[in-house]
């Protein structure tokens, strides 16, 4: 398992998401798609309607302030939460899951649970988590792949400060 922030970011990004009865009840366990677990290529090449509605989290980039300050660096991460409805209707499919997932990853709660992430023996290294915007109707091939449906994919940008020292290589 890996101790790197992203990953701790990563990881409570899901457990906050799943912790939420509403987007547990309206997304299968087998179609959360986790980029962190065991399975080495969880991406289904060909879906079924019981594959669908699917629920992945990607990272989109990470923008880096190394020599932030005279002490510290700072690093902007962004995930996306990217839904394939496999449905056409937009008030039957994108808008009641991206609903579900905006209340999951409520402003307080969210900031709550990563603040409990602790890296390097700090506690409270995400500085600030900004839920938004929502892309609706993505045509993106690799996250619909060819299904005629609504898709989303809403943005995540987390905010992760560190002491530089903590940062820079060991040797």
């Amino acid at each position: 398992m890996s101790v790197d922030p992203f990953s701790l970011v990563y990881n409570m990004l899901w457990d906050v998401l799943e912790s939420h009865a509403g987007f547990r009840n309206a997304v299968k366990i087998g179609n959360r798609v986790k980029l962190s677990a065991r399975n080495r290529d969880p991406i289904k090449t060909e879906v079924s309607p019981a594959d669908l509605p699917e629920v992945r989290i990607i990272a989109n980039g990470i923008t880096l302030g190394l020599n932030n300050t005279s002490s510290s660096s700072r690093m902007a991460v962004i995930y996306e939460v990217g839904i394939a409805t496999g449905d056409q209707r937009l008030t039957a499919s994108v808008f009641p899951m991206l609903w579900e997932i905006i209340r999951a990853l409520s402003q307080e709660e969210l900031t709550k649970r990563l603040a409990t992430l602790e890296w390097d023996g700090t506690a409270g290294f995400v500085k600030r988590v900004t839920v938004g915007p929502a892309a609706i109707g993505v045509t993106d091939r690799d996250l619909n792949r060819g299904i005629a449906e609504w898709s989303s994919l809403l943005s995540i940008e987390t905010d992760l400060w560190f002491a530089r020292s903590s940062i820079e290589p060991i040797e």
